[in-house]
């Protein structure tokens, strides 16, 4: 798989029913952040996690304020099981390294 994630919390991937939907939680880096939502971003931000319909295909979307700030590739089959049967995540903002954003993605 490719992407930055850290590998803390679970791991990467994770097919369906490997971990409790309420209880998946790791840190992982944006993938292709947005340059102009980045800028606007700050330590702390929640950031709602969802899915977005791009071109037919289904993937895991950051947003602010409705504004995409980047997407996740990181457990993005597994949280988007999760979003389809009715759980909502969120993403807090832990660093920013001009254009790397690490963030901590939870259940709520």
């Amino acid at each position: 798989m490719s992407g930055s994630g850290s590998g803390s919390g679970f791991g990467s991937g994770g097919g369906a029913g490997s971990v409790d939907c309420s209880s998946l939680a790791f840190e992982t880096h944006i993938s292709s952040p947005n340059p102009t939502m980045v800028v606007a971003l700050s330590i702390g931000d929640i950031l709602k996690v969802g899915i977005k319909n791009l071109n037919g295909i289904n993937v895991v979307s950051l947003l602010k304020d409705g504004s995409a700030v980047g997407g996740l590739v990181d457990f993005s089959d597994r949280i988007s099981d999760c979003i389809d049967a009715g759980f909502d995540y969120i993403a807090t903002v832990r660093s920013i390294n001009g254009g790397a954003v690490k963030v901590y993605v939870q259940s709520v």
